[in-house]
């Protein structure tokens, strides 16, 4: 059988439970009634830079309790939804932060200019020479190499061997076979009935071949370096 349960213990808990319950429900009134009091403001403005009328581009705009922010466009203009006493932390680089705080009152239009100081970091002046010395300079001077790895390659790749050699071994285009054929067609039907000669036999040909020699045409090279 189950234990029985004392009435005196059972309504206790409920009249625990019935006050719990009618607690939690005025905290949510409450803190409902708090969220329809605070009012929304449309914060906007321009952040400068000291005391120009520059904008500043693309600076932070962070609602620390709230978690969300916005950033300034190219013109240093921003807008943004706030509550009355949120804390706006603005931050840019090379600029020192600020902190600002929305006033309370009852307006729904906050705007403001927001001047940034410069962040700035001074050093003492530092020269560094480039040479140790008027002979250190010259020597390097000597030893530079005035022509770069590309015009030397264009020098090689353009000098007259190297383009004899890529016009032997380029074979012949269409045109210049079409062009052979048909001057061999014409050399046969014009030459067709002649009989055929031999040059050994030319004493004209052995003639020129021996004032070719006499002039050492054959000791000329073909493209002669300049």
């Amino acid at each position: 059988m189950p234990p029985k349960v004392d009435p005196k213990m059972k309504r206790s808990a409920l009249c625990s439970f019935f006050f719990i319950l009618c607690g939690l429900l005025l905290w949510s009134e409450f803190s409902f009634a708090q969220i329809l009091n605070e009012r929304r403001i449309r914060f906007s403005g321009l952040v400068v830079q000291g005391d120009s009328a520059l904008g500043v581009p693309y600076v932070h705009l962070y609602i620390t309790n709230a978690g969300v922010g916005t950033v300034t466009d190219e013109f240093g203009y921003f807008t943004l939804s706030v509550f009355e006493g949120d804390t706006i932390e603005i931050s840019a680089i090379g600029y020192e932060p600020r902190l600002l705080r929305i006033p309370k009152r009852n307006i729904l239009n906050y705007s403001v200019l927001i001047n940034l100081e410069a962040d700035l970091m001074r050093f003492e002046e530092i020269e560094i020479p480039l040479f140790a010395s008027y002979e250190d300079f010259k020597r390097q001077f000597l030893a530079m190499e005035m022509t770069t790895k590309a015009e030397k390659n264009l020098a090689k790749n353009l000098s007259r061997d190297v383009i004899y050699e890529m016009a032997m071994a380029m074979p012949m285009s269409a045109e210049a076979n079409f062009r052979y054929f048909m001057e061999a067609q014409v050399a046969r039907i014009a030459n067709r009935h002649f009989v055929p000669t031999i040059s050994l036999l030319n004493p004209f040909a052995w003639a020129e071949f021996i004032r070719s020699i006499k002039r050492g045409d054959h000791k000329k090279p073909l493209f002669p370096k300049n």
